[in-house]
């Protein structure tokens, strides 16, 4: 696992200087954001209500916000440490009256206490160096009743499943942090101050070469799935149909109420 000082100079570097541009590319993009994609939209939409403050904290280059904005009355804002990823989010919505972007990171987020009522993570928590301070802006800046909502992957509550899988990711990504089982984002909203949780779950199912070739170490992470034991590989349903390997992953959509 990196160190929090290296996790965030290679978020920085990694996310200005070769995935903003591309970042809502599906044909170069095929990752956790993007396969979940429609799923997360739905239950955003389903879950927000019109006329709401809402920030998208970790937003990348705001397809989600936006993609609310156009659908719900209110105001919105979208967040994130990366100046490159802001500066593509500003200019993929002109025409967008009710919603702006700024650069800031999500451990120290320069806005006033309870101020919103939705707070979105999409994606981003397994990037933070620190997620329990993130969590806890989110609840410092979310009025009474606020609802922190956050969207990414499961990790297990199983040891050795929780550390092959985020092994394979940090090999795969340097920039991932961690993923995290149900259990400790549970504990995580709760040492914030979130007094109601849920968690919906939802399988997605990848190509394992398609997903290793966005990013880096592809053969040594490839490996290490096709040769793991039996319990690993029972995990992720790996499986081989017409010449190729299938994985499953668990997204998650967490609501905690304030």
């Amino acid at each position: 696992m990196s160190s929090k000082k290296d996790n965030k100079q290679i978020n920085i570097q990694l996310f200005d200087n070769k995935r903003a541009s591309s970042y809502e590319d599906r044909k170069l993009e095929y990752n956790f954001n993007t396969v979940p994609f429609e799923w997360h939209l739905a239950n955003s939409l389903k879950f927000i209500s019109n006329n709401s403050k809402v920030i998208d904290i970790g937003c990348g280059t705001g397809e989600l916000i936006r993609n609310i904005a156009k659908n719900k009355t209110g105001k919105f804002i979208g967040v994130d440490l990366s100046e490159s990823m802001i500066d593509i989010a500003k200019s993929n919505t002109p025409n967008i009256q009710n919603i702006q972007f700024d650069a800031m990171s999500s451990l120290d987020l320069k806005i006033e206490n309870n101020e919103f009522d939705f707070a979105l993570m999409r994606g981003a928590l397994h990037h933070f160096s620190n997620p329990q301070k993130a969590i806890g802006e989110a609840f410092r800046i979310l009025k009474k009743n606020g609802q922190l909502h956050i969207l990414d992957i499961l990790s297990y509550e199983d040891s050795e499943i929780d550390i092959f899988f985020n092994k394979t990711n940090v090999l795969r990504q340097p920039a991932n942090f961690q993923f995290y089982p149900k259990s400790k984002l549970v504990e995580f909203c709760k040492n914030a101050g979130f007094n109601q949780i849920e968690l919906f779950e939802h399988i997605i199912t990848m190509d394992l070469d398609k997903w290793l070739n966005t990013y880096n170490e592809t053969e040594k992470v490839r490996n290490l799935f096709l040769n793991s034991s039996e319990k690993i590989k029972k995990a992720f349903n790996l499986r081989e149909e017409n010449r190729i390997f299938l994985i499953d992953f668990v997204s998650f959509y967490l609501v905690a109420k304030k």
